[in-house]
């Protein structure tokens, strides 16, 4: 079982008509969050991703153009970091653990439209986990998704693009401040 981080409260005052009423909403510091992913991960995995997101950055790979709408979320540097750990991801989802002979074997699967799709809403349209959709800043779901598109374009660019076109579709209206949003993000396509 899961230690989720310990739930700080504040007061929020909100105001109805003429009275005001007291709400006590939950909040989390990013060492709440930092110490419930470190329970989760066993140290020495957690190393690994460091190590290999410092490779990735060092490297300084090319990700996929943002369209004009987007372009402000090259400046946002949480967005700018969440990327390697998105190329990191799709990397290791080219593996498979063998229990046999106790190694990672690489075993890559192509990805279909369907399943592409399927992994851009979770991240940036209407995430599946609501625990880490509400203390995960978009920014960095953004930049993640980006990251794993950005490496996914390298072998299916067909299937990336069609990944790019529904992040634009999620991120747009946010960007944008449209009212449109709450409709967009309430429904889940399975297909793009």
């Amino acid at each position: 079982m899961s230690r989720k981080p310990a739930q700080r409260k504040h007061k929020q005052t909100t105001k109805t008509h003429s009275s005001y009423i007291a709400v006590t909403e939950p909040t989390f510091s990013y060492k709440d969050i930092c110490e419930w992913c470190e329970s989760l991960v066993p140290a020495s995995e957690l190393d690994r991703i460091v190590r290999e997101v410092k490779q990735i950055e060092a490297m300084t790979p090319v990700y996929a153009a943002l369209p004009p709408s987007l372009a402000s979320l090259a400046f946002d540097a949480t967005f700018v970091a969440a990327r390697s750990y998105g190329r990191l991801s799709f990397r290791d989802d080219l593996y498979t653990y063998d229990e046999t002979t106790s190694s990672r074997l690489y075993n890559p699967t192509p990805l279909t439209r369907d399943e592409v799709c399927e992994v851009v809403a979770s991240l940036v349209g209407c995430p599946t986990d609501d625990y880490l959709s509400h203390t995960l800043p978009l920014s960095w779901r953004a930049g993640f998704t980006h990251g794993w598109l950005s490496a996914l374009l390298i072998s299916q660019p067909r299937e990336a693009g069609i990944g790019l076109v529904a992040f634009t579709h999620y991120l747009t209206p946010v960007l944008l401040g449209r009212s449109v949003v709450a409709a967009t993000m309430l429904t889940r396509p399975t297909t793009c």
